[in-house]
């Protein structure tokens, strides 16, 4: 009896080891070639995303598909809320559009002059006339977190939008996603930019417009290790225009990313590599916000 008990750990061990010798988040041995040439060698990751880093206090998601809206705080809580995003379904209407925006003008009362001087509460604009706001009356709570019903902009309950006006300055950015994008925001120090290689983005042109689409298509193409330099901040304070930023979609991205150039396999024994090396992508792991 106590050999099948011995038995069945040794054979759990083995199992353990394996997994983790083996798991997804490792490079991807079986695909260096021992004595290759060939010096395009590939990560193996978890899906990666880029990530702009928030240099504020706060930022603010939407998710569209979820008819849902989060708003991260550097002291690590959140606050969810229900939104009805706009549809190109009504008259007049568009559809919200997605992209990484910042908070660019607050008022506690708008007037929409497009639409019979409607009274929109607690406005807070992003993308020119679009941005999140209150109406009068409850009429429209029924749609919230439900399904788009607005002409472009995104509707929250009066109640979530005192709370938002508040916690949120000219700056905030904004991140506005159908499917999951390609780029994703998280909270940074001042003391993690790095002035010979990072970026940020402290103006509103057509340079970082240019540079995000640079590095998105490295993501589709699996060159990102390769040519992505640096990394992206944004400092809460900038308010961008012409239209925001793009962010790509996740599931374009290339399941295998190519090595950076400064790494050769001509020396790489691929069974010490499995073994023994390990690379830690910070943007790789998953963190539950």
């Amino acid at each position: 009896m106590r050999r099948i008990v011995n038995f069945i750990i040794l054979i759990s061990l083995l199992s353990f080891l394996t997994i983790t010798l083996t798991g997804g988040n490792r490079i991807a041995s079986h695909l260096i070639k021992k004595n290759s040439s060939d010096k395009n060698v590939f990560f193996s990751y978890l899906t990666h995303q880029d990530t702009v880093y928030v240099l504020g206090d706060t930022y603010i998601e939407v998710c569209i598909k979820k008819q849902q809206a989060f708003l991260f705080q550097r002291n690590d809580t959140v606050f969810k809320f229900r939104i009805s995003s706009g549809t190109s379904r009504i008259k007049e209407g568009l559809d919200t559009p997605p992209g990484l925006f910042t908070v660019q003008n607050k008022s506690p009362l708008a007037i929409s002059k497009q639409f019979n001087n409607a009274e929109l509460f607690n406005w807070i604009g992003f993308r020119g006339n679009i941005g999140f706001h209150g109406l009068k009356g409850s009429g429209y709570y029924g749609h919230l977190g439900f399904r788009p019903s607005s002409h472009g902009c995104i509707r929250i309950s009066r109640e979530d939008g005192d709370f938002l006006y508040k916690k949120v300055k000219v700056g905030t950015p904004v991140l506005v996603y159908v499917n999951e994008p390609a780029v994703k925001l998280n909270f940074a120090n001042p003391a993690d930019f790095d002035f010979t290689t990072d970026e940020i983005i402290d103006r509103s042109d057509n340079y970082f417009k240019n540079l995000m689409n640079f590095r998105i298509n490295n993501l589709y193409s699996g060159s990102a290790y390769r040519l992505n330099q640096g990394s992206i901040f944004i400092d809460g304070n900038v308010v961008l225009r012409l239209g925001g930023l793009p962010i790509g979609e996740k599931s374009k991205i290339a399941k295998y990313q190519k090595f950076p150039v400064h790494f050769s396999n001509n020396f790489i024994d691929p069974d010490k590599l499995r073994k023994n090396i390990f690379f830690h992508n910070p943007d790789t792991t998953i963190a539950l916000k």
